[in-house]
């Protein structure tokens, strides 16, 4: 069953949320509401809920404000009289974006879309993933694509790169997915043998390495085997350190 929260200052406003989900989804349970910060705070910090239905705007300011507070990971539906934070709304765990007046198909389609995706189980699953069993060269990691979930094989990685605040993986096969984790994260699980981290935001599989130059500055540059849009450059304080685990 899922539990859900509504943060809005309109009491008719409100009253069409509560009413537009009893008729969606009778199952889902509201915790409760609150139309301003303070008891927004109190309201995520006392309950646990999958869900939180949010105006942007509320009593006393912007709901983000709440969601800074309390570090929120819990998906939110946006619902607004305002189009000019969409964006903003992809910093705060955004399903979706509804503008006032509220339709109840755009709500209908708002709730499928939070579903499919399936965000809690999917986290709760990489995390147990990540926190079990003994890391070999050939282990699965997990990749989100669309409302579904694709395992991919590590030693079939050739480089992974954070860019516009998103990790990619280029496979050998020239296939590239998204996941779920940071550079750093992943390079706790990679073997050290087969993966180097070569700068803040690119990470190598040794057999990738078609070709090594000098680069400027006592830095180094990786030629792949593989297409990549960007340079694979060796931060001059790592390239001591990369010789040695090339060598290796």
């Amino acid at each position: 069953m899922v539990k859900f929260i509504i943060l809005e200052d309109e009491p008719a406003a409100l009253r069409r949320i509560k009413r537009l989900i009893r008729e969606i989804r009778p199952e889902y349970t509201l915790v409760g509401d609150a139309d301003n910060i303070a008891d927004g705070v109190v309201l995520l910090n006392q309950h646990d809920c999958q869900l939180i239905l949010s105006d942007i705007q509320l009593s006393d300011g912007l709901c983000f404000e709440i969601f800074e507070k309390t570090k929120n990971k819990i998906p939110v539906i946006f619902i607004t009289a305002y189009n000019e934070y969409a964006i903003r709304t992809f910093d705060y765990n955004s399903i979706h974006y509804l503008v006032k007046p509220l339709v109840k198909e755009k709500l209908h389609k708002a709730i499928n879309k939070f579903e499919e995706q399936k965000i809690i189980q999917l986290n709760l699953e990489l995390h147990t993933y990540f926190k079990t069993g003994e890391f070999i060269s050939n282990k699965k990691i997990l990749s989100k694509i669309g409302n579904s979930t694709k395992v991919l094989e590590a030693n079939k990685i050739a480089i992974i790169y954070f860019e516009d605040r998103i990790t990619r993986a280029i496979l050998f096969s020239g296939a590239k997915h998204y996941l779920d984790y940071s550079l750093n994260q992943l390079m706790g699980e990679f073997p050290s043998g087969l993966f180097y981290k070569i700068n803040r935001q690119q990470i190598i599989n040794k057999e990738v390495i078609k070709e090594i130059r000098k680069h400027p500055g006592n830095r180094l540059k990786v030629i792949p085997s593989v297409s990549i849009h960007a340079d694979l450059i060796v931060s001059k304080e790592k390239t001591p350190d990369f010789k040695n685990w090339f060598q290796s």
